[in-house]
């Protein structure tokens, strides 16, 4: 399925993989503050605007006449100020979380958000949303309590997903009792002892570079990278599935391909794949990865096929259709029951299209997701009548 992109994603697409690269081009690429204009509209539905400013700023992206980019500019140091404070904001709440979750001898891991921004090349520029990590079954009621207890907090144990929400400090966090969903009883019990497994046998840490938290030296327990790369890719591929997805997500793999090439066993990544039903729908990444952000590095992982690529391209063309988790797609954009029936409208439209990428997941997997989100957007609406 051939599709074409227009001017504006082509230059967005060329600044990301700019961003992704390992290389450091300064003064690369040269935008009009027309063309910057419909790059950052762009940029801002798909919630990667934060990697478009820090490129102007940092001289990676050049924009001109300069007299005229002047006013564009100051928009753009705005931009990353924000970014650069909600970064320090996260930072902060979770060093806290990790020196809590130390001090109290339960392991855990962060996934997603910053344990993937650590491999941008400014952290601060990937726009965060909230706060992942998972606490095994044995330890996940313990770090409950302690967390209510130590932070004076009430966590809503309202498991809809298999986590609970609350915020400190005015970010949202999730503790997760299980990671991912599946739909198939066996690949749910093999990612889980997968999970497990990895926690139990490596304990991999990254140091938080972040300011004010608590002026010591913070270690954040994340997963191994075949583990890391396959859940951030599940979670890509759910919300695909059901709302859509947008480009911030799809950097996110694409940044995590990159930063483990060489340290992926490949007959182990595609064992866990195949093992949970996900190895056709990871290839038809791994092509669109190849061909739009130019990840060579895949082929160090598999021998892509021409429906791969086919696939590749289907996949492409839902990301920049859909938006930050959908948002481009949608006709209705409250909260309220039609948004409800038009997600459902659009899961059964995407379920038919990649059914044949994971279709024991999606045949099994889906009704529930649907399912979920249909329920939290209720519950949403309930709340907000309370309120009237």
């Amino acid at each position: 399925m051939a599709f074409a992109l227009n001017r504006a994603e082509l230059a967005l697409l060329e600044i990301l993989k700019e961003e992704i690269s390992e290389k450091e081009n300064f003064g690369g690429h040269i935008l009009s503050v027309e063309a910057l204009t419909q790059v950052m509209q762009l940029a801002q539905e798909h919630t990667v605007s934060g990697l478009v400013a820090d490129a102007v700023i940092e001289g990676r992206l050049t924009v001109a006449p300069v007299i005229q980019s002047r006013t564009e500019t100051a928009k753009l140091m705005r931009t990353r100020m924000n970014h650069l404070r909600m970064y320090h904001k996260f930072a902060t709440v979770i060093g806290r979380l990790a020196i809590l979750m130390d001090k109290h001898n339960i392991r855990y891991v962060m996934f997603k958000g910053m344990a993937v921004a650590r491999f941008y090349k400014s952290s601060y520029a990937r726009t965060m949303g909230d706060v992942d990590f998972y606490v095994p079954d044995s330890s996940f009621y313990k770090a409950v309590s302690v967390i209510e207890q130590e932070w004076h907090i009430a966590i809503d144990k309202d498991d809809i997903d298999k986590h609970f929400c609350f915020e400190y400090e005015g970010i949202r966090l999730e503790i997760h009792s299980r990671i991912e969903t599946f739909g198939n009883n066996r690949h749910q019990r093999y990612f889980n002892r997968m999970i497990d497994g990895s926690i139990a046998n490596e304990k991999v840490c990254f140091e938080l570079n972040g300011i004010g938290v608590e002026r010591q030296a913070v270690f954040v327990s994340v997963l191994s990278p075949i583990e890391d790369l396959i859940v951030v890719f599940k979670h890509w591929f759910n919300h695909l599935i059901v709302e859509g997805v947008g480009l911030r997500q799809t950097v996110d793999l694409a940044v995590l391909l990159q930063s483990y090439k060489g340290k992926t066993d490949r007959n182990r990544l595609q064992h866990h794949l195949t093992e949970i039903g996900y190895l056709d729908a990871f290839l038809a990444m791994a092509a669109m990865m190849k061909k739009y952000f130019s990840l060579s590095c895949v082929d160090n992982l598999f021998l892509l096929s021409k429906k791969d690529e086919i696939y590749g391209d289907m996949l492409m063309a839902t990301v920049m259709e859909s938006g930050n988790f959908g948002k481009l797609a949608y006709k209705n954009h409250s909260f309220g029951v039609m948004k409800s029936f038009e997600t459902a409208k659009i899961a059964l439209r995407h379920c038919a299209k990649f059914f044949w990428f994971a279709p024991t997941d999606i045949l099994c997997l889906m009704p529930k997701r649907i399912g979920i989100t249909l329920k939290r957007r209720f519950e949403f609406l309930e709340k907000s009548m309370i309120f009237l």
